[in-house]
């Protein structure tokens, strides 16, 4: 796990100490335990992995420019069975939250 235990607030704690308690390995927590993520997007990241995603998947939206809105958008995608091009497509660190949502339902439309 990450080796800046000290850089972590209280919250982002207690989204490692779920990783654990859910019988993450130690390579899944440290994909979320990084200081540079807020809890909210660690909580992202880590149901991501839970859920038992491609971590392939996972580290298309594992990125501190997604705020943790954005990162439920490309979630939602995953979960929506969405190919890679088309989750590229929403996962775009150009685009607000908004503008995800939009290329989001237009594939969701499609399909």
């Amino acid at each position: 796990m990450c080796k800046d235990q000290g850089h972590f607030s209280d919250s982002q704690l207690v989204q490692i100490k779920l990783g654990k308690k859910h019988g993450l390995t130690t390579d899944e927590i440290d994909v979320f335990a990084r200081p540079h993520f807020d809890e909210e997007q660690m909580e992202r990241i880590r149901w991501g992995i839970e859920q038992g995603y491609p971590i392939e998947q996972i580290k298309l939206y594992a990125n501190p420019s997604f705020d943790a809105d954005q990162m439920k958008i490309i979630l939602w995608a995953i979960e929506s069975k969405f190919s890679i091009t088309e989750i590229t497509s929403i996962a775009n660190t150009d685009l607000e939250a908004d503008e995800m949502f939009e290329i989001y339902e237009d594939i969701s439309k499609k399909r």
